[in-house]
């Protein structure tokens, strides 16, 4: 991909991020100055949906990928689908979300993006949807038997429809004890600002660093 198309790509991701966070500018910032009732609300939307159960993939390095590797991890899951046109629009929400979160996990190691997908050749897969490498990405390979038993077994998805969230390829945001607390249609920007905020509720604050959201001044 030329540069010229990767700025104009970055351009409309960042018009796709004031559009997500119009609809919860503010949010967080309330939640970490003292929101003491937004912040209540907001907790109170993530439930205890069950441990993730045991599950078995490939990384991109043809290494076994199970649950012992998300143990300690707040993990966002994604099922990618086989569609590319629609594989490539999700990529590019659950970089929007990355993006606006960046300051607070570029030093973490307890954050991964774990992205399930039947491709095999998961190396020229991931560089095909990212507009740059993320070493929290975590690709994993399985079979179509497999992701749909994992979506299944292992995230119990039919539990997403009981919350109103509709998609077929919900995410999952699971805690550092890898509980699932909560399921968004990704395409709905509503469910992409509770999703940034719970997972900054989620994760452990360092005692000197507040939650900074990206202004366009900072683009």
């Amino acid at each position: 991909m030329s540069v010229t198309k990767k700025n104009k790509g970055l351009i409309v991701q960042f018009i796709m991020l004031m559009s997500l966070l119009a609809i919860t500018p503010i949010g967080t910032y309330f939640w970490m100055k003292g929101g003491v009732d937004y912040r209540t609300e907001r907790l109170s939307e993530l439930k205890d949906f069950g441990k993730i159960a045991d599950f078995k993939a490939t990384d991109e390095k043809g290494m076994p990928f199970d649950t012992s590797n998300i143990i300690g991890k707040m993990a966002l899951v994604m099922f990618m689908p086989e569609n590319k046109a629609e594989a490539k629009k999700l990529m590019e929400r659950i970089e929007l979300v990355e993006y606006q979160m960046e300051e607070q996990l570029d030093q973490r190691k307890d954050m991964l993006f774990l992205f399930y997908t039947t491709s095999g050749d998961l190396v020229n897969y991931a560089k095909g949807l990212m507009v740059k490498e993320n070493d929290k990405f975590i690709f994993v390979n399985v079979s179509l038997a497999e992701m749909s038993r994992i979506k299944s077994e292992a995230y119990n998805l039919k539990q997403a429809g009981g919350m109103g969230v509709m998609t077929k390829n919900p995410l999952v945001l699971a805690d550092l004890k890898s509980k699932i607390r909560h399921y968004y249609d990704p395409m709905v920007n509503k469910d992409m600002g509770k999703l940034v905020e719970h997972m900054a509720m989620i994760l452990p604050q360092d005692k000197d660093k507040d939650i900074v959201f990206r202004r366009e001044s900072e683009k």
